[in-house]
């Protein structure tokens, strides 16, 4: 099965990966052969987009750049994150940044958890953030909140609480 066949840019791609990797990834209940299949054909679709020209949300036109390392570096870190991190907790995927919602500094077993995978505090945002090395803003800081930064940047969300109290629900009823 051609997993890719009908995405052309990258973000169509990147959005059918995220949409596959919540079905079939086996942390969350999937087959670990699939997986691995959607992984291999997800890098080799983004091959295929390397030095395309796409528009960000503003209009600016910049050339995608494939990097095998730095992609692979990111789906792991999610999947690590979504091991360790108690189910009301939300991962988001915000440009190349992953934020962790809904859990303090003072939950000690989730702090050092987080800070084991590299995750840092985000005092201004209140929440846990990781960060790529590629991804460093040096001298630059957002005023933006996650709203802010989603609108900007582009949002993906791998656990939401508000699907974790549906199936809750779900489960009593």
């Amino acid at each position: 099965m051609n997993f890719f066949q009908n995405c052309r840019t990258v973000e169509e791609i990147k959005t059918e990966y995220r949409k596959l990797a919540r079905q079939h990834h086996p942390d969350i209940g999937g087959d670990t052969a699939t997986m691995q299949e959607v992984n291999s054909q997800y890098h080799a679709a983004l091959a295929r987009c390397n030095g395309q020209e796409t528009r960000d949300d503003e209009g600016r036109a910049h050339r995608y750049t494939y990097d095998r390392e730095a992609e692979q570096e990111l789906m792991d870190k999610i999947a690590a994150f979504l091991r360790i991190l108690p189910r009301h907790c939300e991962v988001l995927l915000i440009g190349r940044w992953i934020w962790i919602t809904g859990t303090r500094r003072e939950d000690t077993a989730a702090r050092e958890a987080l800070k084991a995978e590299k995750a840092q505090w985000h005092a201004k945002r209140l929440c846990w953030y990781w960060r790529a090395f590629q991804a460093k803003h040096y001298g630059r800081q957002s005023r933006h909140d996650l709203n802010g930064l989603a609108a900007r940047y582009g949002c993906e969300t791998f656990r939401s609480k508000d699907e974790e109290t549906k199936k809750a629900r779900e489960a009593i009823a």
